[in-house]
C-alpha cells in the first residue's frame, strides 16, 4: 500500500469518526428524538365546512385519506401536512374540492421526514355525498358505512379499503400497485383495474357486471355474485365462492382449473396465464 493511499485512508477514518461524535452529541442534546432531524415540518390544519355539497373531488400526492361521520352533523377536513405542501379546501359548483398545492424547491425533495401525511373528511352523515372522486399519488384510501351514487378512486402506489358501501350506481377503482379489499358492498357496476397487487371481495353484490384486471396479483372472494363477472391476470390465482350458479368459462396456461359444471346463471369468465382457479357455489 502506498503512502499516498494510508494518508486518504487515515483521513477519512479521521473524518468519520469526527462525523459520528458530532452525531452522538446533536443526539444526545436532543435526548435522542430523531423526530428533530426531519427538514419538513407537519402541521395539523382544519377547515370547516359552512357551505352544503353533494359531490367530493380530492386530489393529493402522498397523503391518506379517510372518511368519518362526524358527531355533531357538521362538515370539515382535517389535515396533516407538511409546511409547504398544504391543501386548498372549497366547495365548487356544489362540489367539496380538496387540491394539493406543492411549493417546495427542487432541493427541498431532499431531506428526512417522519410522519405521513394524511387527510380526514367528516361527513354530517352517511349518506351525505353523491358522487366521489378521489386521486392520489402516494397513500391509502380507507372508505366505510357510507351510501353513495357513484365512486371512482385511484392509486398510483398505496391501498384501497372499502366497507359497508351502497352505491346506487358504479363503483370504479384502479390501482397501479398495492391492495384491494372489499367489504359488505353492493352498486350496480364494479370494475377494478391494476398492475400489481392482491383482490379480497366478502359479501360483495353486484346487479351488473364486475370485471377485475390485474397483471400480478391473487384474486380472491368470498361469498360474493354478480350478474356478469369477468376475471383475468397474468400472473395469480383465481379463487373463491359465489352465491349462485353461473355458465363458467375459465382457462389457464400455468395452472389447474377446478369450476363447477353449471349450465345456468350469468357468465363467469376468467383467464389467468400462470396460476389456479378454483370456484365454488356457496349454497
Amino acid at each position: 500500500m502506498s503512502k499516498c493511499t494510508k494518508m486518504w485512508l487515515i483521513i477519512a477514518t479521521s473524518l468519520v469518526t469526527v462525523g459520528m461524535g458530532i452525531f452522538v452529541i446533536v443526539m444526545s442534546i436532543n435526548k435522542w428524538d430523531f423526530s428533530k432531524l426531519a427538514t419538513g415540518k407537519y402541521e395539523t390544519n382544519t377547515y370547516e365546512i359552512s357551505q352544503e355539497y353533494t359531490n367530493i373531488s380530492l386530489e393529493t400526492i402522498t397523503a391518506d385519506v379517510r372518511f368519518e361521520i362526524s358527531e355533531d352533523g357538521t362538515s370539515s377536513v382535517v389535515v396533516y401536512e407538511q409546511e409547504k405542501v398544504k391543501h386548498s379546501v372549497e366547495v365548487v359548483d356544489d362540489t367539496l374540492t380538496i387540491n394539493v398545492d406543492d411549493q417546495r424547491k427542487w432541493y427541498e425533495y431532499i431531506g428526512v421526514a417522519f410522519g405521513a401525511p394524511r387527510i380526514t373528511i367528516y361527513l354530517p352523515s352517511e349518506d351525505y355525498v353523491s358522487d366521489m372522486k378521489i386521486k392520489t399519488t402516494t397513500g391509502d384510501i380507507n372508505i366505510e358505512d357510507m351510501k353513495v351514487n357513484s365512486m371512482g378512486l385511484q392509486v398510483t402506489t398505496g391501498d384501497i379499503k372499502i366497507s359497508d358501501v351502497d352505491c346506487d350506481n358504479n363503483i370504479k377503482i384502479k390501482v397501479t400497485t398495492g391492495d384491494t379489499k372489499i367489504l359488505d358492498t353492493t352498486c350496480k357496476k364494479m370494475n377494478l383495474d391494476g398492475n400489481t397487487g392482491d383482490v379480497f371481495l366478502r359479501s360483495v353484490i353486484v346487479e351488473g357486471a364486475l370485471s377485475i384486471e390485474r397483471n400480478t396479483g391473487d384474486v380472491e372472494f368470498e361469498d360474493c355474485d354478480a350478474g356478469e363477472i369477468y376475471i383475468e391476470t397474468d400472473t395469480g390465482d383465481v379463487e373463491g365462492t359465489l352465491l349462485t350458479d353461473k355458465v363458467f368459462i375459465a382457462e389457464t396456461d400455468t395452472g389447474e382449473v377446478d369450476v363447477p359444471k353449471s349450465k345456468s346463471g350469468g357468465i363467469c369468465e376468467i383467464d389467468t396465464d400462470t396460476g389456479d382457479i378454483e370456484i365454488s357455489i356457496s349454497k
